[in-house]
């Protein structure tokens, strides 16, 4: 129970984390999101390619911190070093369903997978739980 409940709450920490950094890049380009969300299909590439770098790299950032946060968060409820690895598993799935939604570049379906991995890697790490 404790387990699930700790993935739980993990997964909050980092839907909100990932929320909140979206807002910092909407609040940044709002115009250029905006464009992207109301392009018709067909028209562009992807609506990805109206969004200026920047604001993708808010993004990816908030992808990294959401997974670091909400395996953190728990790997220290449940006391269990490798449970972090589920939410950031999760969010990595994240990313993977974004990229299928919206066409990414090659290198940002690359950092969907690398960042949050990385980032349930530094929570394990920075959480001491279930090493030796």
């Amino acid at each position: 129970m404790r387990a699930f409940l700790g993935i739980l709450l993990g997964a909050g920490v980092a839907v909100v984390v990932i929320w909140l950094m979206t807002g910092v890049a909407h609040l940044f380009y709002p115009a250029s999101f905006a464009e992207a969300a109301l392009t018709p299909p067909g028209e562009f590439a992807s609506p990805l390619s109206l969004v200026p770098l920047r604001a993708i790299v808010v993004l990816i950032l908030g992808w990294f911190l959401g997974a670091l946060a909400g395996a953190c968060v728990t790997n220290l409820v449940t006391r269990h070093g490798y449970l972090g690895w589920v939410v950031a598993g999760l969010v990595v799935l994240y990313g993977l369903l974004l990229g299928v939604l919206y066409p990414h570049p090659t290198w940002l379906a690359l950092a969907a997978v690398v960042l949050p991995l990385f980032g349930g890697y530094l929570a394990r790490k920075a959480t001491h739980v279930g090493l030796r």
